[in-house]
């Protein structure tokens, strides 16, 4: 992932308001940066020719099971939490992904579900027969895992069941070193370690999955994640005319107001809360457009930097199709934080 651009974590002034919040909104060239440690897997290892076969293979999802095993290695002093997040985690994702793949999934004629263990079978199997798409988290500067407790950026998988270099450690914690495909998914909220995903973000997350790979089936070579949103933003820039945006209003950064969140943007903004904004999404329509939050990279906090658990792109999305039409990648000079701050709306400005 390229550079990022960091506002340190500084001490409070005399009026009451930390330096962070008064400097926040200027350009954010003039603060200080640093290279977070956000160095997780962006690139895809198939050709645009072998994504297209694994449309002929059948589909099969993952219902994420739980790994005893790990859960064995959790810290005494916190397993009772950790255990917890992760099998709140697992619970929302399970309620959610079968629906939503029934409902969204298009690329696959063929589907079935099935637990963590049936499909690492598959793979002992080298099955050719099957793709899997499997819950998995991008490791901080390793490879792709699943069957996993570990809170790092979480991803999908799409790979084939006869792939090479598939091992699974002695905890049963699955690493994919050459797997086909990867796409980021978005939780609906993060709360401590735990994961949450609802009807509309897991929706979002196979949408924004399916375009990246149809963008990539058709290109003359496979690209990453943030290639993608820079081209999608860039051909549908114009489509954003006319439309109202949907913000999270609990989303915003401390530091700005709907007020100037609206003057950048130059056109009208709904501020709502979290559920109904998703709502807006699954009602689908082409008069609004719904800007999500999404991870893609992963913070070393233990470099002082007071920012969260992750990197975020936020990406602009319609409603009725779910394709991106704008997004900001957190490269030198952009945001990488999970809330709203102008400088996010200034690029959109010019689409309108």
């Amino acid at each position: 992932m390229e550079e990022l651009t960091v506002a340190p974590t500084l001490g409070p002034l005399n009026n009451g308001m930390t330096m962070r919040t008064r400097l926040f909104p200027l350009s954010l060239a003039i603060l200080t940066s640093q290279l977070l440690n956000a160095q997780v897997q962006d690139w895809i290892n198939a050709e645009p020719d072998e994504l297209r076969a694994l449309a002929r293979r059948t589909l099969v999802v993952e219902i994420p099971e739980e790994n005893p095993k790990e859960i064995d290695r959790f810290n005494k002093k916190t397993a009772e939490e950790r255990t917890a997040d992760y099998r709140a985690t697992l619970e929302s994702y399970r309620q959610v992904i079968e629906p939503a793949v029934r409902a969204t999934w298009t690329f696959n004629e063929e589907i079935e579900f099935r637990t963590t263990s049936e499909i690492l079978e598959l793979f002992k199997q080298k099955s050719t027969k099957h793709v899997a798409l499997m819950k998995a988290v991008l490791l901080n500067g390793g490879p792709v895992a699943a069957n996993s407790p570990a809170t790092v950026v979480p991803a999908f998988v799409l790979t084939r069941t006869d792939g090479k270099r598939h091992k699974a450690n002695p905890q049963g914690v699955f690493f994919f070193a050459d797997h086909d495909f990867q796409s980021y998914l978005v939780p609906s909220r993060v709360e401590g370690d735990a994961e949450y995903y609802s009807e509309a973000s897991m929706k979002l997350s196979l949408m924004l999955c399916q375009e990246y790979l149809d963008w990539n089936i058709k290109s003359k070579k496979t690209d990453t994640f943030m290639k993608f949103l820079k081209d999608k933003a860039q051909e549908n820039c114009s489509k954003v005319k006319g439309r109202e945006l949907v913000v999270d209003q609990d989303g915003l950064h401390n530091s700005t107001t709907q007020e100037a969140l609206i003057e950048a943007f130059g056109g009208p903004i709904t501020f709502m809360p979290r559920e109904q904004m998703e709502q807006a999404f699954l009602a689908g329509g082409s008069e609004k457009a719904v800007l999500f939050p999404v991870p893609v990279g992963a913070i070393n906090n233990a470099q002082g930097i007071n920012a969260g658990r992750y990197v975020y792109s936020k990406v602009v999305v319609d409603p009725a199709t779910g394709n991106v039409l704008n997004a900001v990648v957190p490269t030198t000079g952009k945001s990488f934080l999970e809330e709203l701050i102008p400088k996010d709306l200034e690029g959109l400005k010019g689409c309108r």
